[in-house]
């Protein structure tokens, strides 16, 4: 499944030609990078009206190249496609429809990218910055199944953390730390921006009982080490799982020691696709 973007304001009733589709499309590519657009427009070949996603940063921008031109969140072989296909067909056969936890949802890039690839799904938007969650809202406003929750997903639930906003990274790379809002807790010259209350992958799974767990995305920062160093079983029950991983950004701390451990116990293959690891269930 192919989704172009193409960058401006919305498309007027009357179609544009094939050249300015070209012209759009190689546009988006060469400066979607450059921050020069705040919102950008997602289309899809099925017919379907297109949709403008209004964005914070560059890094909000790559994400959607990443999602619907680079198709990133596609499994990485026909293989791993086929027992991906035949885990949601299982699912459908028995009346209930896929889960999908977007953890790190941001302004909902993944999110709207993966209910326009399964429709029926029912789709959790995880995010705990304030700006960046009211985009989320914004951006996935009247889609069917998609709930979006102001939250960090951790290794127990109702805990309270500080989010901390590093030197220099901008909206990109708020992180999760401590207990209480203050400079003290936060990392080298990071401040504090506000606090949060965590939730789990299993609480979350009991709150949709119709529906069966498939897809879990986790791109949260270097948060990751906390969260598959909980329950792992019930992660497992995800037979999809994207994570971005983050040692590059936090040396020495081995926040992906965790989701090598959880790889390493359960019966799983492991992919590249991108920047992200992909774990599919055996």
């Amino acid at each position: 499944m192919m989704f172009p973007i193409a960058i401006g304001a919305q498309r007027s009733a009357k179609k544009d030609s094939l050249l300015i589709d070209k012209i759009k499309t190689y546009l988006s590519r060469k400066f979607i990078y450059k921050g020069i657009f705040d919102r950008v427009r997602v289309m899809v070949e099925q017919g379907q009206p297109a949709r403008v996603l209004e964005c914070r940063s560059g890094i909000s921008k790559i994400s959607i190249l990443e999602a619907f031109q680079r198709r990133e969140f596609e499994l990485p072989s026909a293989s791993f496609e086929a027992r991906a296909e035949a885990f949601l067909q299982a699912g459908r056969r028995a009346g209930r429809r896929p889960l999908i936890i977007d953890a790190g949802a941001n302004v909902g890039v993944t999110a709207l990218y993966f209910k326009l690839r399964y429709p029926d799904a029912t789709i959790v938007a995880i995010e705990p910055q304030d700006e960046n969650f009211a985009l989320l809202q914004k951006n996935l406003d009247g889609l069917d199944g998609v709930h979006c929750l102001k939250a960090a997903l951790h290794s127990s639930a109702d805990q309270g953390l500080a989010i901390v906003q590093p030197a220099g990274l901008g909206n990109d790379a708020y992180r999760m730390q401590g207990t209480a809002p203050s400079a003290g807790n936060a990392r080298d010259d990071a401040r504090v921006v506000g606090t949060i209350t965590t939730c789990t992958v299993a609480g979350i799974v009991g709150q949709f009982p119709g529906c069966f767990p498939f897809v879990l995305k986790v791109d949260i920062e270097g948060h990751e080490k906390e969260v598959f160093g909980g329950d792992t079983a019930s992660i497992n029950r995800f037979p999809v799982i994207f994570l971005e991983p983050h040692d590059w950004m936090l040396p020495g701390e081995q926040t992906s020691r965790t989701f090598a451990a959880f790889s390493a116990q359960f019966p799983r293959d492991l992919a590249i696709s991108g920047d992200k690891l992909v774990s599919l269930q055996i």
